[in-house]
């Protein structure tokens, strides 16, 4: 589909698909994207649809990481609030978002994909 042709191309008709540093928050063009992408919220289990997530940088903005669909995974609140807490934790691989769990999940924090 054209979401995804524009997603690996890192760009779209407007040229807003990577802002690097130069925005903290994503683009409309972007949040349909991750949307498009993601589905529901990336922790595995979860079921919240992405439309109704917060886009986060996997890489956080406020130590280096840059507003680029390469660094953007949906999650919910909840799950957002869990990343920051240190409960979480993301990867991106092959630009697709990879989480790993708490130890008391997995204790080797081996990374899983929300497939719901």
């Amino acid at each position: 589909p054209a979401q995804q042709r524009a997603a690996n191309s890192g760009q779209d008709a407007h040229g807003q698909l990577n802002l690097g540093r130069t925005a903290r928050t994503v683009s409309n063009s972007q949040r349909k994207v991750l949307i498009a992408r993601d589905r529901t919220c990336v922790i595995p289990g979860c079921r919240i649809p992405a439309t109704w997530g917060e886009a986060h940088h996997v890489q956080w903005f406020s130590k280096g990481g840059v507003t680029d669909l390469q660094n953007l995974a949906m999650v919910c609140g909840r799950h957002h609030d869990a990343i920051h807490a240190g409960i979480w934790t993301l990867e991106m691989r092959d630009g697709v978002p990879w989480a790993r769990p708490p130890g008391w999940i997995d204790p080797l924090r081996r990374p899983i994909r929300n497939t719901e």
